[in-house]
């Protein structure tokens, strides 16, 4: 049976990859954090870009956080009251704040397409924002937790033990995302699709809002009593 270690001789994700990021993405000077710069007019220009290292399966557990710093709904409010009017219709304006809250954070494999959303893509995994759903190697996803928008930090855990991931909310665990996934490389990702929208990402040089440390003592310790009754 597979057994990772604490064997951490490669690197880990510290920073995005410029080189595998959509021209559409303002990364800034400390590869952390960016901003969406397309025309966001539809599905189609949505941004996406990955870490220049991967997490690896020898590591046990991975996790990284995504700040929303905007999502969007300011600048996306005012554009749309220049060219349309805002009807007072419920249905209306909540068809708006999902088209103007599409950020997606997950993670995927070194070919993952930078031009869709995290988990539209083939050999992807991703939470979004607009409607709080996950979404796996299609364009159809499936109900999970809460939105998520502007001030919010959403967090992701890879558990190479358990082959699950589970999803965090401002520090707060959101149950168990997927299941079985592959033994692989994995790259953290995140995806914009409107304009003004940012993000900063925490790869662990700063706190995290979920005690990840806790959990990977937990796991580590599941593994072992696994181990000892294998025996």
């Amino acid at each position: 049976m597979y057994s990772p270690s604490n064997n951490y001789e490669f690197d880990v994700p510290a920073r995005w990859s410029r080189s595998k990021a959509s021209r559409q993405l303002t990364i800034y000077d400390d590869n952390l954090k960016i901003m969406y710069n397309g025309l966001g007019l539809n599905d189609d220009d949505a941004a996406t870009l990955i870490t220049s290292s991967p997490f690896r399966p020898t590591m046990g557990v991975g996790y990284f956080e995504i700040y929303i710093i905007e999502d969007g709904c300011d600048n996306g409010f005012e554009s749309l009251e220049n060219s349309i009017h805002i009807s007072n219709s419920f249905i209306m304006f909540t068809e708006i704040i999902h088209s103007l809250r599409k950020i997606g954070v997950g993670f995927g494999t070194a070919r993952t397409s930078v031009r869709q959303l995290p988990g539209w893509f083939p050999g992807s995994y991703g939470y979004h924002g607009d409607d709080g759903n996950l979404f796996h190697s299609q364009f159809y996803g499936t109900p999970y937790s809460t939105t998520y928008g502007k001030g919010d930090i959403i967090g992701c855990c890879i558990d190479y033990y358990t082959r699950t991931v589970f999803f965090t909310k401002n520090g707060i665990n959101l149950g168990i995302a997927f299941k079985n996934i592959p033994l692989c490389r994995f790259y953290p990702m995140v995806g914009l699709r409107y304009p003004g929208q940012m993000v900063e990402a925490n790869f662990g040089k700063s706190p995290f809002a979920f005690d990840i440390q806790l959990y990977k003592s937990s796991a580590c310790q599941k593994r072992n009593v696994q181990k000892i009754n294998e025996i």
